[in-house]
């Protein structure tokens, strides 16, 4: 049986911080904002992770502005994870240069409002969700892949059913939902920042 896992309190706004560190590193910047426990039947919680990879992953805007056209940064990633307890979903990314770092960090809150603002695209949506778990599937080819791929959810909910529940979930979310997500989740009360800077 998995563990109760009491909630914590609500963050109540935005907190922020710096911090050094003295070996060499290009900046890096992390953008949290407090999720909410795993539920593979929870459609508000499959539409953040959709949106996660929409405003800023690898095929997003955001990412071809910043790392291909612009070349402001060395990487751009969210990370929305599954966790039995309330997790960050993450806005990460190493920037090149310090000076930048508030440009990258404005660019990620324009992002997000027009998230909130204007529903995504309805053929992105569905690419996503297709690409998604074509992918998901494809990666289970071998028995040490499935083993990988099912780790997290089995670890979660102890057992698979969970996997077909996400998948339904995914399926059902519409744009409408995605910008419920944003407006949800990614709000600034929810919002903590750390820069990370190494040694100059």
């Amino acid at each position: 049986m998995a563990p109760k896992v009491t909630p914590e309190p609500a963050q109540q706004g935005e907190r922020t911080t710096e911090v050094s560190y003295p070996g060499r590193t290009l900046p890096i910047l992390v953008i949290g904002y407090k999720g909410e426990a795993f539920d593979a039947k929870n459609k508000n919680l499959a539409a953040a992770m959709l949106l996660g990879e929409l405003a800023f992953g690898e095929n997003s805007d955001l990412n071809k502005k910043l790392f291909l056209k612009e070349q402001k940064v060395q990487f751009l990633s969210p990370s929305f994870p599954m966790n039995r307890d309330q997790g960050l979903y993450q806005i990460y990314s190493m920037v090149k240069k310090l000076e930048d770092v508030p440009y990258v960090r404005d660019e990620v809150y324009r992002t997000i409002e027009e998230f909130k603002t204007r529903p995504v695209d309805a053929q992105k949506l569905a690419d996503l969700k297709r690409r998604n778990k074509y992918n998901f599937l494809m990666g289970l080819d071998t028995p040490s892949r499935v083993t990988g791929g099912l780790a997290r959810v089995v670890a979660i909910t102890g057992g698979v059913e969970a996997i077909d529940e996400l998948y339904t979930s995914f399926d059902a979310v519409t744009p409408q939902d995605i910008q419920n997500a944003a407006k949800r989740y990614l709000a600034t009360e929810r919002r903590s920042v750390i820069v990370l800077k190494g040694a100059q």
